[in-house]
């Protein structure tokens, strides 16, 4: 059901997002005269960037770029066990009712520390996913430092990197809690 709330929501803001933003205020048909001169000499004209080939080899054999890849693979095998592994974990160990519970490293250890208190758990889960949350601005920080011109395809890149894991967490997740449940 969480995939089809937030695939709702996302359709919703979408919708007048696509007939309210325009890419610039000369393209918007709704702004006054005054709105867009205000706009243009608050901001001035912002000139057209000429297309740049992309640096691939330079990129591939950066020790950043795959320093950046490498941290976007551990932030995707933390993000897809706790997206495959807890709600089980949650309904057949702590023995919560998966539709009543509240949705990185350092909390996961801690939860091992705790036991089976379902209050602690669900607390360090909830400051997990605040610090998983909070991380994305400081990755994607490191890809613009790293490549400012190429920030989308460096990001693109750690991000299939970070994505592929997710094929394989939930089997390493399987084959470590095999018959535990």
């Amino acid at each position: 059901m969480v995939f089809y709330v937030f695939g709702g929501l996302g359709v919703v803001w979408f919708i007048p997002w696509l007939f309210l933003v325009y890419d610039t205020p000369q393209q918007h048909p709704r702004i006054s005269k005054e709105e867009r001169d205000y706009i243009q000499t608050s901001i001035g004209t912002v000139p057209t960037k000429k297309a740049l080939a992309t640096p691939w080899k330079e990129l591939l054999l950066s020790p950043g770029l795959w320093a950046c890849a490498v941290m976007y693979m551990g932030i995707g095998w933390t993000f897809f066990t706790l997206l495959t592994g807890l709600p089980t974990y949650m309904k057949h160990v702590l023995h919560f009712n998966i539709k009543t519970s509240i949705g990185p490293a350092v909390t996961l250890l801690l939860i091992t520390v705790i036991g089976c208190n379902p209050v602690w758990i669900i607390v360090l889960l909830a400051i997990n996913g605040l610090c998983m949350g909070t991380q994305y601005t400081g990755n994607s920080m490191n890809l613009i430092a790293l490549a400012p011109n190429f920030a989308g395809t460096t990001y693109g890149l750690c991000n299939t990197f970070s994505s592929s894991v997710g094929i394989l967490a939930p089997y390493v997740t399987g084959f470590l809690t095999k018959n535990n449940v």
